[in-house]
């Protein structure tokens, strides 16, 4: 057997065969590597993302709060305040007619119905009064 044939019959199988072994174990290593790395990645991306929305989020509450201190908001409010006290007294009024001209009552029971009547008709002429001397000021 001549250092050829030797080479060609045994060296080269076996190096090629521990040269694929090694190949694959540095594509396993490789792999875990990158898999770690993009791991790390994403953790760094995460700590970033949660910075960025916390100190967001901070502009965004002392925004919306600054908002809501300002005159015009806090007298809109109050004027949306005033609506729905009427919408409900206006409903007050709705049901205590509608009782009246369903089931009227003779007497004490009928005096008290329109004594009920007229306080819920006095609160609403009151707090239209407010809101249009509002509205007055604000012209």
């Amino acid at each position: 057997m001549t250092i050829v044939e030797l080479f060609k019959d045994w060296l080269v199988p076996i190096f090629s065969i521990v040269l694929s072994l090694v190949s694959l174990g540095l594509a396993l290593w490789f792999s875990s590597s990158a898999k770690n790395d993009a791991q790390k990645a994403q953790a760094v991306l995460d700590n970033v993302n949660t910075a960025i929305e916390g100190w967001q989020k901070q502009i965004m509450s002392s925004t919306v709060g600054i908002l809501d201190s300002m005159p015009q908001v806090i007298e809109g409010k109050a004027a949306l305040a005033k609506v729905e006290a009427a919408q409900s007294l206006t409903k007050g009024i709705q049901d205590a007619i509608h009782q009246i001209a369903i089931n009227p009552q003779p007497g004490a029971a009928g005096h008290t119905q329109e004594e009920a009547l007229k306080t819920l008709t006095n609160q609403l002429n009151a707090l239209l009064a407010s809101m249009a001397q509002t509205n007055q000021k604000e012209m």
